[in-house]
């Protein structure tokens, strides 16, 4: 069985991992672990969370006026790397100079979840690959359930944001799922998801030199979420008769064309869609081409506080950008 890497990282260490879990190959060189990171590199080396990965392929010498990338060779005779340089002939390359290093992402679970227990036998599954995993069922502080946990990274690079609402469609969960990210909070495509927490690692690890996760913070930040994290609580009650959003309580006790919009919306909601063309509730509701949702709603107090429209896009004021808008 593998052992639990540890020791303390620091938080240089720690922004660094997570700068690098962003990356499509989240790892690094030698020269820019000796020359930029250094001591977050050590840290990440020494607690294995990063793990060696072949050797770069071209170098440019310190010395040389050719600032020009120069291809590395192997010389069986020397058993040592060299590159060609145009006055000293052959030159040595030290090979911890052209060593690469790449995050290990199953060392890198297993600290992160070191503090949050969970089944014996709960295997990690990679959902999406590169972007998205299954870190399994964990045990959280004051819940009776176990919360289910995902990791992704990229969620802002054009691409991994699609894939992660693909594979939350395939796999919706029953209550609440917990989304750990090593993208920035503000970097999020959208300002929440139904029926799921995204909590970014920037946030969530802020002011530890360890990477593992203390499960007073992650309850803490499940009782109360970050703006735009998909902890808004939403609810439709009856039919689309009560909605409650923000604590606050929004009634449709006779706008039957109301409710059915609101039902549609929510039905889109919980499969994954934050915002819908207003023109396709129109159409899955076979109502006249020309309703405007800005119409339909104009006497009713919902209007820019449970129901925006913005750029013919229609969705729930989860976040407070959303309270008001045209």
């Amino acid at each position: 069985m593998r052992s639990e890497p540890g020791g303390s990282l620091g938080g240089e260490a720690i922004e660094l991992l997570l700068q690098l879990l962003e990356l499509p190959n989240p790892g690094l060189s030698a020269a820019m672990a000796q020359d930029l990171h250094r001591e977050g590199a050590a840290a990440l080396l020494s607690a294995k969370l990063l793990r060696p990965d072949g050797h770069e392929l071209a170098v440019v010498l310190a010395d040389s006026d050719d600032q020009a990338p120069r291809a590395v060779t192997w010389d069986p005779e020397t058993c040592a790397y060299r590159v060609f340089a145009d006055k000293e002939g052959w030159v040595v390359v030290p090979e911890d100079h052209l060593a690469r290093y790449v995050a290990d992402i199953p060392a890198i679970f297993m600290m992160l979840t070191a503090r949050l227990q969970r089944l014996p036998g709960a295997a990690v599954r990679e959902v999406a690959p590169g972007a998205l995993w299954d870190l399994g069922g964990r045990r959280i502080p004051g819940r009776a359930r176990l919360a289910p946990v995902w990791f992704a990274r990229r969620l802002s690079h054009p691409g991994v944001w699609p894939r992660v609402k693909d594979a939350i469609r395939a796999r919706p969960p029953e209550h609440q799922r917990i989304i750990l990210t090593s993208t920035p909070a503000e970097q999020l495509p959208e300002p929440g998801l139904p029926r799921h927490v995204v909590l970014s690692l920037h946030d969530l690890l802020v002011g530890q030199a360890d990477l593992r996760i203390a499960m007073e913070s992650l309850a803490a930040r499940l009782d109360d979420p970050p703006a735009g994290t998909g902890g808004t609580a939403l609810e439709v009650i009856g039919d689309g008769r009560e909605v409650r959003l923000h604590g606050e309580l929004f009634r449709f006790p006779k706008g039957e064309t109301q409710r059915r919009v609101i039902v549609k919306l929510y039905e889109r909601y919980l499969a994954g869609e934050v915002r819908v063309l207003s023109s396709q509730i129109v159409a899955d509701l076979d109502l006249d081409p020309s309703t405007r949702m800005r119409d339909l709603f104009k006497r009713s107090p919902a209007w820019g506080r449970l129901l925006a429209e913005k750029d013919s896009m229609l969705g729930f004021c989860l976040a407070a950008s959303d309270l008001g808008a045209p």
